[in-house]
């Protein structure tokens, strides 16, 4: 009997292949929302502290050309926190569709693998049945040629 193959192998190959590539551009993409969350954080770490040394200089008397600038550096701040959230909300949306498109790829590797088990099945099934008409022919053969 021939070799067991597999009709949609190339396919199966082609969707693991996806599905890395997909996993690996998850994994870009969650590395990339970690920093925009770690630059918000380094952000919001900066604002307090201009915002806690303004509130001080305030208490003790402020220049007011000093109160713009602590006002100018806090606009800037906000600006930045700003587009890190906007990057950090387009990442996600791209993760989003990163995520539906490994659940759709994973469901069509398993439907392929399912697939191939039942064919593998029965291939092994088709296989028996032919070794056991072997055999029976071989136990055939040998009473016709002993005279039984």
């Amino acid at each position: 009997m021939k070799k067991f193959f597999f009709s949609l192998e190339s396919v199966l190959r082609l969707k693991e292949q996806l599905l890395a590539a997909a996993q690996t551009e998850l994994g870009r993409l969650n590395e990339a929302i970690a920093r925009q969350e770690a630059a918000e954080a380094e952000n919001r770490r900066q604002s307090a502290a201009n915002d806690a040394k303004c509130g001080e200089e305030q208490r003790r008397g402020i220049d007011p050309r000093l109160m713009v600038c602590y006002a100018d550096y806090r606009a800037q701040l906000f600006r930045q926190l700003t587009e890190i959230q906007r990057r950090k909300t387009a990442l996600s949306l791209d993760r989003d569709n990163v995520i539906e498109k490994i659940v759709v790829i994973k469901t069509e590797k398993a439907a392929l693998e399912k697939l191939k088990e039942n064919e593998l099945l029965a291939y092994q099934a088709e296989a028996r049945k032919e070794e056991e008409r072997a055999v029976e022919e071989f136990i055939g053969f040998r009473r016709v040629a002993s005279g039984a």
